[in-house]
């Protein structure tokens, strides 16, 4: 769990590494989490793992362990735990390009986020659900009005990483725009 926050920095390289090296424990300790009935463990380790399944293209399985650390007895509830594995169901299922699993998973993180008046999982809810927008072949307005919600959701929180990911993403629209 110390690897996720790394998993978007100059330092991914690394802990790929780090990871690719314990990935049948890292996979064992999920599996363990889920037959043990382990609901937090289990979606927190989901939350933490899917940017390492991604890079490394291990998201078939991490989708699997995803679906069942979801699907477990007792982690249906509104915590901010279940509220960040289903924003990585939602990542996994957008770069398995399954946009409707995206968009259901996406939604919830979004729902759960608000009932629990979670700043940080608001804007990164608005933040996945404003790619999905894109893809969708949304209206430029619907795509800046994305925009707009989400950049004032990272500037609230102070968060410049949050609104230079904004920038990056409005970029990638203005590519795809020509």
């Amino acid at each position: 769990m110390t690897a996720a926050p790394r998993m978007t920095t100059r330092d991914q390289a690394e802990w790929l590494v780090r990871l690719w090296l314990d990935a049948s424990n890292l996979r064992s300790a999920v599996r363990w989490a889920i037959d043990s009935g382990e609901v937090d463990l289990a979606q927190r380790a989901i939350a933490s793992l899917w940017r390492f399944w991604q890079a490394d293209g291990r998201l078939h399985e991490g989708r699997a362990l995803a679906a069942e650390a979801l699907a477990m007895p007792g982690g249906e509830g509104v915590t901010a735990t279940r509220m960040w594995a289903v924003g990585a169901a939602g990542s996994i299922g957008y770069w398995q390009g399954d946009l409707e699993e995206s968009q259901r998973r996406y939604d919830e993180e979004l729902e759960i986020a608000l009932a629990l008046d979670d700043a940080a999982g608001i804007a990164d809810a608005y933040f996945n659900l404003g790619h999905l927008l894109y893809l969708y072949h949304q209206d430029e307005a619907s795509l800046h009005e994305s925009e707009a919600r989400t950049r004032q959701a990272y500037e609230a929180l102070g968060d410049e990483r949050g609104v230079a990911r904004v920038q990056w993403a409005l970029g990638t629209m203005a590519l795809g725009a020509g």
